[in-house]
């Protein structure tokens, strides 16, 4: 039969976690041969506070379908180089060296182009458990003067 409704108000769209991390200004790096995590320094959105500014993951509240898109501008990068941008899932680190966790099968970019304004980008839709994190990584084989630009960011939300 109909539905009706009362006159109490009702949430039909509960909000969603999500969040929108990005660089306010340019960091060097600066290492070869191992996975960085990209470090966000500002936070436009974090619906849900489930973005860490602090350790620059994002934690999944709930079981469920995740997408993440990450835009990174590399800067610096010598010739004879070149650069990969993973996203990883439950990374462990020492310091910012990524030394363990799950490279998110078919998520990276690679690129050999050298100079600066090279702007790599990544997008996923995953299932993730609750309590899973996820990052952006970094890795830079055979330059050791290479930096991260303003102009990168990450986001993502709950789908469903």
């Amino acid at each position: 039969g109909d539905r009706t409704m009362s006159n109490a108000r009702y949430n039909l769209f509960p909000s969603k976690p999500s969040f929108h991390a990005y660089r306010s200004d340019d960091y060097n790096i600066n290492v070869s041969g191992q996975h960085r995590i990209v470090r966000f320094n500002a936070v436009a959105h974090n619906e849900g506070n489930h973005w860490s500014d602090t350790t620059d993951l994002f934690t999944a509240p709930v079981n469920g379908v995740y997408q993440f898109n990450a835009t990174v501008r590399i800067n610096n990068q010598n010739s004879g180089t070149y650069m990969i941008l993973k996203m990883y899932k439950n990374p462990t680190f020492s310091g910012d060296q990524i030394t363990a966790g799950t490279a998110i099968k078919g998520m990276y970019s690679i690129s050999t182009n050298m100079g600066s304004y090279n702007t790599r980008q990544l997008s996923l839709t995953i299932k993730l458990s609750a309590n899973d994190t996820v990052c952006v990584s970094a890795y830079s084989q055979g330059d050791t003067s290479w930096g991260i630009d303003n102009n990168s960011q990450f986001s993502g939300h709950l789908v469903t």
